[in-house]
């Protein structure tokens, strides 16, 4: 029978591996999740893969199978799915939560604060979107995302399909994760500002260039208009008398 071969303490060559080494790797790959986040969302113009990606590496730093980024609508006071991670594909601008404190999407909205639920088995009286039952949901946790202006963007959230507990590194993974992604969204957001501004003073441009060119058109004929005009009264001076 073989020996235990794993790391010990008082091994030649080896450091033990205890549970401070394994918190501390465990943190430093999810904060170096967040660094090539943030790299990729300033490089990346389009929103939408942004916030598919940072669904993607929210799950992947984790380790969970779910996530996704629920999008604020002020116009029916809910939250939709615009981006996801291990949903099937018709989650996607289908899927909605209430915005209110009926929801584990909707209090995290409202309070600002992170709605944690390990074990939604024994949930608090929350109310879950029908889809996460057809995924095995059993444990998710929310974030806000917030914006430049008053209102926030919308959440982000993870899920697992099994009860899981979440430690405070996991929290502040998320967290962070979260504030870059609510920079992405408002610089994604500043961009579209500006391009409607940039599209509207063109078209001032283009308006201005076009009254221009009728003016320079107008202009043109009445001068040879008054030519003419003028040159007929100057051939009626001049002609010769009938004798």
């Amino acid at each position: 029978m073989r020996g235990d071969c794993r790391p010990h303490c008082g091994a030649p060559g080896h450091a033990p591996v205890t549970d401070a080494v394994v918190k501390a790797q465990k943190s430093l790959r999810q904060q170096a999740a967040i660094a090539r986040f943030g790299g990729f969302a300033l490089r990346e113009p389009d929103l939408t893969k942004i916030l598919t990606e940072a669904a993607r590496a929210c799950a992947d730093g984790l380790g969970v199978p779910f996530s996704q980024v629920w999008q604020y609508r002020a116009e029916n006071n809910d939250l939709v799915v615009v981006a996801s991670h291990g949903w099937r594909d018709e989650v996607v601008g289908h899927a909605v939560s209430c915005a209110d404190m009926r929801s584990l999407q909707g209090r995290a909205f409202r309070t600002g604060e992170t709605s944690i639920a390990g074990d939604l088995q024994n949930r608090n009286g929350c109310g879950l979107p029908p889809f996460d039952a057809a995924h095995s949901i059993v444990s998710i946790v929310d974030l806000i995302i917030k914006d430049d202006g008053d209102q926030p963007y919308g959440i982000l959230e993870i899920g697992a399909d099994r009860p899981r507990d979440y430690d405070r590194d996991d929290i502040h993974f998320l967290t962070g994760f979260a504030d870059v992604l609510a920079e992405a969204v408002s610089s994604a957001s500043r961009e579209a500002a500006l391009q409607v501004s940039i599209d509207q003073l063109k078209a001032l441009i283009e308006e201005k260039d076009r009254l221009l060119c009728e003016k320079n058109v107008a202009d043109l004929q009445l001068r040879q208009a008054q030519k003419s005009a003028g040159g007929g009264s100057i051939d009626r001076r001049h002609r010769p008398r009938s004798q």
